[in-house]
This record gives structure tokens, sequence and C-alpha cells, in this order.
């Protein structure tokens, strides 16, 4: 799509927000020269980022994001029309062919010019979140921002023009840009290492942030740090100095002493404050625990770039967000695959395709280090069972430019060697016969049981099951009853450049080198949490989550160890067993540690599965990869405490 002047101009006011508030956003085009024909149309493409209101032109008090559109010449006709895929959810029926040649923008609302042309001058009003004289909501703005994007890139609304009524779109040269800024400083995130050995010097990372955990770079202050009980050598107060970050970085704590420490940090003067993440100090360290987000999109991906390929979020920008201010030990890099010129890739895409590979692969030569920051290259694939994350080991994986159709092609592409592939349920599709399909389980080694989307442990779970979702294959207590050996995992699913923040996935892993972690995940040592960084040691005779153990008749006896250390109190804690609770706590505080013995499998059970689910006071959760039990003999199941 070609740039131009010559077709208008176009504004936006306010031209700054707070990030995550409700307003009203006033478009305003003056046609250029040679105005615009009959019959042709105005495009502005919305942001597919999830927490933006979403444009509609149906209903002024029902719904928010409602767009109104008037004309200086009163000759004119302008009629609002949305493409999208979320007309579905007002009752509307989905062009999804105009919606494919559109681009795949995510929302774009295209204005129609009849009745007469515009000339030069002529102006067209356009209100997004017009509240109608109070009956309308307004329209919420991106509640996320990325300080390593320039404020002003943060939204752009790319507007293209066809001024002959021939259907060919031309880009204006300038289009809107709004700049959105953090919220006030509300609190601090304060990070350091799930676990750490009694000598070792560690590293507490401290960001100031809103309420929706953007970084406030305009944060500075005293802290004064504070620990419940004596085992770890640290600073009484810091300058937290202002900076682009909005970060600080503690070095050299010392773990001196074993026990479970939070370290507590305020601003005395303003009264802001925030507590770490629980830090376990052992006398030997026998593995880490590391954290990262295994599903996160740059401006590469289709519904963040748009049909005009302005990438304002590349993948050097998103993964330094994940290393710098979400302090993350490993990120994974998932753009769609229709932008890498696979089957469903439309022609607009296709310009881009090429490009599209290697800006990933650069961002992880120039940022992946082994102990310091891990960046694993990857794709979001779609065929007809739904949406998978594909991950490889190696830095510079081939480009997958040949016609792939389903995921067991995309195992064969890369000669099943080296990739990792985790279903994403998120949407209520796919083809049953697709879900029956055997799986190669060394590959697809797990899945993913929350993101951006919801939670998807089992049909209609609570909290967060999308109400919509009627498809049985999209959870994953069903693959598990189907005896696949999945273990769990999370992935923000985040579209709006800021990875890291939310549903992590925690590793198992013996160091934090890139092999280490890939094999870890491959072996299932893994579980996933909504957000928290909560630390869960859950055994079953003595093997952790994720193993396979084989039973005889000898030893059928199950000992199940579990430690819990939460970021809030625990509300309930589960024992599941082949998909059923067989063992509860409630109300039990932020710790919990206990033994239990299951003695026996049902008749016929050739395998049994235990795995945990947490849930903390505050909503966020924590899910556990699976241990497995392959049963020789039958014998009757009697739980002991």
């Amino acid at each position: 799509m070609s740039k131009t002047n010559k077709s208008g101009t176009i504004i936006i006011l306010p031209k700054k927000v707070v990030a995550g508030t409700v307003n009203t956003y006033t478009f305003i085009y003056t046609a250029g020269k040679g105005g615009i024909k009959e019959n042709g149309s105005i495009r502005i493409f919305f942001h597919g980022e999830h927490s933006w209101a979403k444009p509609q032109v149906f209903h002024v008090g029902h719904y928010p994001g409602y767009v109104s559109v008037t004309c200086s010449n009163g000759k004119v006709a302008v009629t609002p029309r949305l493409i999208s895929t979320s007309l579905a959810e007002y009752g509307k029926p989905v062009d999804y062919q105009r919606y494919i040649n559109s681009g795949y923008s995510g929302y774009s609302l295209q204005i129609s010019i009849t009745g007469a042309s515009l000339a030069e001058g002529d102006r067209i009003k356009i209100v997004f979140g017009d509240i109608q004289n109070g009956k309308g909501f307004g329209a919420v703005c991106g509640h996320k921002v990325n300080p390593y994007i320039k404020r002003n890139e943060q939204a752009v609304f790319v507007t293209a023009v066809d001024n002959t009524g021939t259907g060919k779109f031309i880009e204006l040269e300038n289009s809107p840009e709004l700049e959105i800024i953090p919220d006030k400083t509300a609190g601090f995130e304060v990070i350091g290492p799930s676990v750490a050995e009694v000598g070792e010097m560690f590293t507490l990372h401290i960001k100031a942030r809103d309420r929706f955990y953007n970084a406030t770079p305009d944060y500075s202050g005293v802290l004064k740090l504070t620990i419940a009980k004596k085992g770890l050598i640290l600073p009484v107060k810091v300058q937290f100095i202002k900076n682009s970050l909005g970060t600080l970085l503690i070095k050299d704590i010392k773990a001196v002493e074993a026990g479970v420490y939070r370290i507590s940090v305020i601003d005395e003067k303003t009264g802001i404050a925030g507590e770490s993440y629980p830090v376990k100090v052992v006398k030997e360290k026998q593995y880490g625990i590391y954290w990262g987000d295994l599903h996160h999109h740059t401006g590469w991906s289709y519904d963040v770039v748009g049909p005009t390929g302005r990438i304002t979020a590349p993948p050097v920008d998103t993964c330094r967000y994940a290393r710098d201010i979400a302090a993350s030990d490993f990120i994974a890099i998932t753009d769609h695959h229709t932008v890498l010129d696979c089957q469903w890739t439309s022609p607009e895409e296709k310009k881009y395709a090429p490009l599209a590979w290697a800006p990933g692969v650069e961002a992880v030569k120039k940022l992946n280090k082994d102990g310091k920051f891990i960046v694993y290259m990857g794709m979001e694939f779609e065929d007809g069972r739904g949406h998978t994350n594909v991950i490889f080991l190696n830095d510079n994986p081939p480009y997958c430019k040949d016609k792939i159709q389903t995921i067991e092609d995309v195992w064969k592409f890369y000669n099943y060697k080296d990739i990792i592939s985790i279903p994403h349920f998120h949407a209520d599709w796919g083809v049953p016969k697709r879900w029956k399909a055997p799986v190669n389980e060394k590959i697809e080694c797990l899945a993913e049981i929350a993101s951006v989307f919801g939670r998807f442990e089992h049909m209609g779970n609570v909290p967060r099951y999308p109400r919509w979702m009627k498809n049985k294959y999209c959870n994953v207590q069903h693959h598990l009853g189907e005896g696949k050996k999945i273990g769990i995992c999370c992935g923000s699913d985040n579209h709006m450049r800021q990875p890291g923040d939310l549903h992590l996935t925690a590793v198992i892993a013996k160091d934090k080198t890139k092999k280490s972690i890939f094999e870890a995940l491959q072996n299932r040592h893994c579980y996933g949490t909504t957000h928290p960084r909560i630390f869960i040691d859950f055994k079953l005779n003595g093997h952790i989550m994720g193993d396979v153990i084989k039973s005889d008749e000898n030893s059928n006896i199950r000992e199940i160890e579990a430690e819990v250390l939460g970021s809030s109190k625990i509300l309930r804690l589960d024992i599941i067993k082949n998909n059923k609770e067989i063992y509860s706590l409630f109300n039990q505080g932020r710790d919990i540690k206990f033994k239990l013995t299951d003695a026996g499998a049902k008749k016929d059970t050739k395998s049994d599965f235990y795995y945990l689910r947490i849930l903390q006071d505050d909503n966020e959760m924590a899910w556990t990869s699976p241990i497995w039990v392959d049963v020789k003999n039958n014998a009757k199941r009697q739980t002991k405490i």
C-alpha cells in the first residue's frame, strides 16, 4: 500500500491519554486535492490489542466504543461500516472475505461516500467512544505501555483512502498517532530468584508500576527494605533514581541462612509499597526455577502490524521489555505463521512474509545469552484444529516458506527435531477429527492452560472460562483424559508489546541455558501461573512434575509431597487425580507444606496422573504439570493423610 498526502490529512484529539482510561476520541479528516469521488471511502484501522475498546456502530447505550460520523458537506452521505470478526458479538454476519482483503487489521472502520463527491477541504468528523449526550460508555484505550517504543507510536490509527471508488486504497502519509502514558505509580513489583543457595549473591529487580503493572519512568524516591526474619544481607535503604525504564536493580544481596524470604519495599514519604515474590533459600541448590513467556507477538503479527507494514514493535524491543522490565529469564517469539507465507497468508501480507522471519532470528542472535537471558525463535501455527505455538531450540531455524497445512506438516518440515509444539486454546473452533489425530508426544509435550483469552483447565472452569466456549477439545483435562502425556504451561498471547507480565511458565532446570530450559520443557518439568511467581515443589515417590513412573505390583503406594509458597493467601489447593479432586486444603495462609499417601489404583486402570491446582485470594492461579504412574496391577484406592 503506497502512501500519500494528496488524498487528505487526518488528526486525532486528544493527542495524549493515560493508559487504561475511558475517553472519547475525535478524528477529523480533511479531503485533499481532488477530494473523494462518490462511492469512494475512507478506512481507519483500529487496534486488535485486547484491552482496547472495539469500535462498533450498532448500539449507543449497550456497548462501549460507539462510532458516529458526520460530514461538513451536507450533500454527502457518510455511512460507517465495521469490518471485523467481532461482528458476531453484536449478532451481525461476518464478511470473512472482506476481512481478509482488508489485511486482517483486527477492527477496520470503513466510511462510504455517497450522494455526492467530497470536495477538497471538506471535513469528515469521526467520534470513537461517542457518549451521545450521556447515553454511551466512551472507549477504553490500551492499558499497556512499552518504554522501548516511542510514546507517539504506542497507538497508530493507520488511515487509507479510496478516492476513486475503485477499491484501491492509498495510505495517508501521516496517520493519527496517540501518545499513551502510564498512570501514576501505585506500587512496586519486586522480583528475586525463586530458589537461591546459602552463600549465593543475587540481584533484586524492582519495578515502579502503575495499576496495570506498566513501569512508571517518572518515579523517584528513597526505598526502605525489610525482611520478617534474619537470613539475608541487604541494604536498609536505597535511592530509586528516575530513569527511562522505571526499574531499579539491587545487586549483591547475600543469602546466609536457609528459609523462605519475602522482601518488603516501601517509600515512607508516599506510602507506595511492594513485596517480593517468595525466595526459597536452600543449603544446596539442585535446580533453579526460571520464569518466562512462551507466547507473545511482535509488530510482525498481522493483528499488531495491520496491513500497512508499520512496525512499531520489532522483536528486539518486545524481548528487551521481557528482559529489562518484566525480569524474565526466557522468552519465545511466536508471531502468526500467516505472516510467514504459509497456507492462509493473504495477498496483502505476502509482501511482508519474506521480511518477517529475519527480525525474530536477529533478536535471538542479539539478545540470547546463556546464564543471562534466553530467547527462542518460534511461531503461532494455525490449522484445522486451531492454533499451536511452535518453539525452536536452534537460533536460526529455516524459514517455512513451503505450503504447510497441518501441524504434522510442521513437525515433518523441521525433521521432528529440536522443536516443541504447544496447543493454544482460545477459540470455539477446531475440526474434531483433527483433534483426534495421533500426536507426537516427544514434540507436543505441553499445553497452554491459561492466556489472555482465559483459563482452559476443563469445560466451564471458573474463574475466567470464556462463556462462548463449547468445543470439548479446547481444554487440558480433555486431552489428559484421552491419555496424552502433556505438561502444563501458560503464555500471555500478548499483542500489546509487553511480554512477561502475565501468564508465565516456570521451568525447573539445572541452569539458565538455552538447552537446559528447552530440555526441561520437553520433559514437562514446568508449571504455569496467571501472573505471580508462586514457588511450587510437587513430587510423587521422589519424582518431580512431568515425570512418568513405572509401577509394578510391589510399588503401588504413592507418596505425594508438596510445598507451595504463594504471593498472597492461598484460598484453595487441590490435588487432581485422573481429572478428579481427591484432596483439598482451604485458607491455609501463604505457605503450605504437606505429605499425603495415595494407596493403590482403581481396577483396570492402566495409568494414573496427578497434578496440583492453586487458587489465591487475589484470583491468581497456578497449575503444575502432572506426574504419571503407569500401572501394572489393580488395587483399590485409599487416600490417607
